[in-house]
């Protein structure tokens, strides 16, 4: 394990992401092209591996992220047993960042770039 992270490396996230099947991606509030671009591309990545992900913003997309809308869909609206899903969160290290919406719920994986990771993931 390395100083910011609670797993043994991308072997080990890639071990975790094949035992579940249905995830719910989030970006951090005040979405900007980064959050959004990795929360997408993080999608589309699950789906080629047979997964159901849905990405789920409580925020409207701002309109410099408005052509990534075009490469998966954001929903606004939860699943009605969106608990039951494993929550990923991206480019978000601390959970004041994360949305207000799923912000109590148990973060399943949180996936980060910032070196002020909390690391309050599962």
């Amino acid at each position: 394990m390395d100083a910011v992270s609670n797993v043994r490396g991308l072997a080990h996230v890639a071990e975790l992401l094949k035992a579940n099947d249905r995830y719910l991606i989030v970006p951090h509030v005040q979405p900007d092209p980064d959050a959004f671009g990795s929360t997408l591309g993080f999608a589309l990545l699950l789906k080629q591996l047979g997964k159901t992900a849905v990405v789920f913003s409580d925020e409207p997309l701002p309109a410099s992220c408005a052509f990534l809308a075009a490469y998966h869909p954001v929903i606004h609206e939860l699943p009605a047993d969106a608990q039951d899903w494993k929550l990923i969160f991206l480019d978000g290290g601390e959970r004041h960042r994360q949305l207000k919406t799923v912000r109590d719920w148990p973060t399943w994986m949180n996936l980060d770039h910032h070196m002020d990771n909390g690391q309050y993931a599962e």
